[in-house]
């Protein structure tokens, strides 16, 4: 994963943790849309437990609303997950 801005240093790769869970970050193209430019976002999927994350970013600094779209046909059989 890459920064939108600076240094574009690449960075990451490895699992991570949400609420003490192994994750790992996940780009599933067209799996999830806001009808708000301002609105960002990211997943991570828990393998172990079977659990999908969604990190909604505000990128205004002012208070947004947004309606989401997820497109369950998008999202991808994992090694792991059934």
């Amino acid at each position: 994963m890459t920064p939108k801005v600076g240094p574009h240093k690449t960075f990451g790769f490895s699992s991570g943790q949400v609420f003490g869970k192994k994750v790992d970050l996940v780009l599933m193209e067209n799996l999830v849309s806001f009808d708000n430019p301002n609105i960002d976002y990211l997943c991570a999927l828990d393998k172990t437990n079977k659990k999908f994350y969604l990190f909604v970013l505000n990128n205004d600094d002012e208070m947004q609303q947004a309606a989401l779209k997820v497109d369950t046909s998008r999202f991808i059989k994992v090694t792991g997950c059934n």
